[in-house]
Order: structure tokens, then C-alpha cells, then sequence
């Protein structure tokens, strides 16, 4: 027995195909409108001379009504629709078609003459036209398009079909020849707009993935090496213009070598995770942060002078003395930082506050050291 599993993602992929018919359907049925009562005008005017000119005139007055209800509705949709209500707008939009549909398939066997033949005839080529133009407009939805069909369609076939005439029988089975016909290029031409709809959303969706792995560390989490200087390089830019501080901080894990050794590397992963998660809960919103390469780590402090970076930084060390590595028993971890902040270059910057990281390893680790430049002296 197959099971099929429904998940998030299939829902929402169902739903953005689903408003990308409805945004297409609007889009492309907006001429329709017109066409329709321009279409009637021709019709009433073909039998103006052969059936009850008050059935013709509340005919197209009826037609009119469904125009201007359809009008309005685009109406409403240009100025209101937006992307997350886009899935309100298919109900009414099926409710004015399936009305307009109605009055063209019942109201024209109530105003056509009833003992002519061949106006009969043109009346329902008129109608097979309007059905196969439905197609087009609104095929997009298989069950809206079948409705319109049969709305326009049945109530002719059935008024020839009943009516026992041999000439009216073999018309209506040509009719019903169409509309099933017709059935299998509604079934192909619904399919192929969803499968290019979905291979969209999938394209998009694999395209957003794959970005986003290629700027991510893959065990942390975090930006990487490279997406963490572009982003850096950017945000400096802004503030370099804007005359506002910023400051970096680079990071590294004390005896980073001598745990994996003692402890093994799964250990080591332990330690990357636990400092990536410790700088994701006590910075800003604001700061980018990112895997600077093996147990380094790199922070860019927008708005910060190197002051208050010092302070930062300090706060991070305290709160991972307070928070021990938990692996097979607590396992205390310490930090070496650099800061600088005199410079807008990101790759100056960088370099700097890698200098003044490596001169607190030096110093005896476990502690913070600034850039020494004039800048912040």
C-alpha cells in the first residue's frame, strides 16, 4: 500500500501555484469582459428581426449587468489584491463567471426565435465559440473552466436534444462531440501550466537553498568566511558615509588542538556549536557574526565604538565561563579576542583585529586585546 506523506513544503507549494493561476487568470481574462458584451451586441442584432425584441433588450440588459459586476471585480482586484490574500479572489471571480455563463447559456434559449431553425443554428455556434473561448480564459482552472462550459453549452443541447427534431438531435450531438473534445484539452492545458508553475516555485526554491549553503557554514550555521566579508564590506561602506562607528571582533577558541586530542573531534564540533550558539543568544539583532575558518570566529559590531566592543567582548567571556562545554562531564572553554575599529575597509579591519587576536594568545590567552593604531589609543 502506498502512503503519501503531505508536508509543509507541499502545501505551500500548492498554494503558490494556486495564486499564480489566480494572478494569471486575472491577467489574462480581462479582454474577455468585453469581448463578451461586444459578442452580444452582434447576437441580438443577428436575431433583432426574428425574436421578441423585450426578450432580446432584457437579454443584453442581463449580459450588461454581468459585464459591469465582472468590471468591478478587476477592478477591486487591482486595488486591493495583495500577495497574501491572493487565494480570497478565485470564490467571487467563479461566482461572476459562472453568472455570466448562466445568462448566455439559458438566456439565449429563452430569447432566440422559437421557429427558426437556422437562427437556432447560429445561436448555438455563437455559444460553442463563447465555450471554446473559455478555454483559453480561463483554463487555468480545470473545474471553473468544465462549469463555464456546461453552463453556456447544456441548456441549448438539451433544448434540441428534447425537442425530438431530427436536424436539432444532430446538432446537439455535435455539440456534445465538442465539449468532450474539449474536456481533454482542458485536462492538458490545466496540467502543463501547474507542472510549469511548480518547476518555477522548485527552481526558486532550490536556487534559495543552494545560496543560502553557499554563504553558511555547514556545522554552525553561521555565515561563512566569504559571506561574512561581503556583508561586513557592505555595512561598511553605509557607515563610512553616514560618519557611524563599527568594530570587529575576531575570535578564537583557546587549546582548540588539545581538545580534539584529549577528546576526540566530535568534541571539537561540540565546542564550535556551543560558542556559535553563545554568540547567537547575547548579540544584536544587528551584528553579523560567521565562521571565520577552523575555530575562529569573526563579529562585526555595527554603530559600536571600540569601547563598547570591549565591553561586548568581555561579556562573552563571562557568560561562557558561566556556561561549561556539557560533553561526558563539564568541559570549561576560554576565548582569545581581537578588536579593531579604525578602519572602514573590511578586509583592513579584519586584519587588524586578527593582529590584536593573535597578541592576546600571546599574552596568555583568555582575554581580550584591542588594534593598537592611533585611532584608539
Amino acid at each position: 500500500m502506498n502512503i503519501n506523506i503531505v508536508t509543509a513544503d507541499d502545501v505551500l507549494l500548492d498554494r503558490q501555484v494556486r495564486a499564480d493561476k489566480i494572478r494569471l487568470l486575472y491577467r489574462q481574462s480581462y479582454q474577455a469582459v468585453f469581448s463578451t458584451i461586444i459578442v452580444a451586441a452582434f447576437w441580438v442584432t443577428l436575431m433583432w428581426s426574428h425574436a421578441s425584441h423585450v426578450n432580446l433588450t432584457v437579454w443584453l440588459a442581463l449580459v450588461t449587468v454581468a459585464t459591469i459586476v465582472r468590471v468591478s471585480l478587476f477592478m477591486l482586484y487591482q486595488r486591493r489584491c495583495k500577495d497574501e490574500n491572493v487565494l480570497r479572489w478565485i470564490t467571487p471571480y467563479a461566482l461572476s463567471v459562472f453568472y455570466s455563463a448562466l445568462v448566455w447559456g439559458a438566456g439565449t434559449v429563452w430569447a432566440m426565435p422559437a421557429d427558426s431553425f437556422l437562427h437556432q443554428s447560429l445561436t448555438y455556434v455563437f455559444l460553442v465559440g463563447l465555450a471554446g473561448a473559455a478555454l483559453s480564459a480561463y483554463g487555468v482552472f480545470r473545474g471553473m473552466t468544465i462549469a463555464v462550459v456546461c453552463a453556456v453549452l447544456l441548456p441549448c443541447t438539451l433544448y434540441f436534444l428534447l425537442s425530438g427534431k431530427h436536424d436539432q438531435v444532430v446538432v446537439a450531438a455535435a455539440g456534445i462531440w465538442f465539449f468532450l473534445t474539449t474536456l481533454r484539452a482542458i485536462d492538458v492545458h490545466n496540467k502543463t501550466l501547474e507542472q510549469s508553475f511548480l518547476r518555477g516555485h522548485q527552481l526558486e526554491a532550490a536556487k534559495r537553498v543552494a545560496e543560502h549553503q553557499a554563504r553558511t557554514d555547514p556545522l554552525t550555521g553561521l555565515n561563512n568566511r566569504r559571506a561574512f566579508a561581503d556583508t561586513t564590506e557592505a555595512i561598511l561602506r553605509v557607515a563610512a558615509r553616514e560618519g557611524r562607528s563599527a568594530s570587529v571582533m575576531l575570535i578564537d577558541i583557546d587549546d582548540f588542538k588539545r581538545i580534539n586530542d584529549n577528546h576526540g573531534h566530535a568534541a571539537g564540533d561540540a565546542a564550535l556549536l556551543h560558542i556559535s550558539r553563545l554568540l547567537m543568544d547575547t548579540l544584536r539583532a544587528s551584528d553579523v557574526c560567521g565562521r571565520h575558518g577552523g575555530d575562529e570566529f569573526a563579529v562585526l559590531l555595527p554603530n559600536t565604538d571600540i569601547k563598547a566592543a570591549r565591553e561586548v567582548a568581555e561579556k562573552l567571556m563571562q557568560m561562557l565561563a558561566q556556561r561549561p562545554l556539557l560533553t561526558g562531564g563539564a568541559l570549561p572553554l576560554t576565548l582569545s579576542i581581537g578588536l579593531a575599529g579604525d578602519a572602514f575597509d573590511a578586509e583592513t579591519l579584519i586584519s587588524h583585529a586578527d593582529t590584536a587576536m593573535y597578541r592576546a594568545k600571546r599574552a596568555g590567552k583568555n582575554r581580550v586585546e584591542l588594534h593598537e593604531s592611533p585611532a584608539v589609543l
